[in-house]
């Protein structure tokens, strides 16, 4: 799968064997280098190889069972990453439609440090 320049071009890139319920996950430069650091990934004719695996990146996302990811994307014109996941709790995808944000919400315990993640939210344009 190529790395598309725009969220528009992710549409495209689903695959039409795989109908499903996907989503993005908007991650900004300031957050991404708590999950990927700079060494965990390299870029090779326009195209992000990583080191490390889709579930180690889940882990750190600290995402549901029932949630893959199917994806890893950086839109240079926004300066934003764009993780794409698929999980039956997301809304049915539709051939064509933009696919729906998925908003993560953690908290951080004050005494132990330990963040939880307390809610997903998909949004819908």
């Amino acid at each position: 799968m190529s790395t598309p320049s725009s969220t528009d071009e992710l549409l495209i890139d689903i695959p039409q064997a795989e109908p499903g319920n996907f989503g993005i996950i908007p991650v900004s430069t300031m957050i991404m280098p708590h999950i990927l650091t700079l060494d965990s990934y390299r870029v090779e004719h326009g195209r992000m190889i990583f080191n490390v695996s889709f579930e180690e990146i889940h882990e750190k996302l600290l995402l549901p069972e029932g949630y893959t990811i199917t994806g890893v994307f950086f839109d240079a014109e926004r300066a934003l990453w764009f993780i794409m996941v698929r999980s039956e709790e997301l809304p049915a995808t539709l051939e064509g439609a933009m696919l729906p944000k998925v908003i993560p919400t953690y908290t951080k315990d004050v005494d132990s440090g330990i963040v939880t993640l307390t809610k997903l939210e998909a949004q819908t344009v």
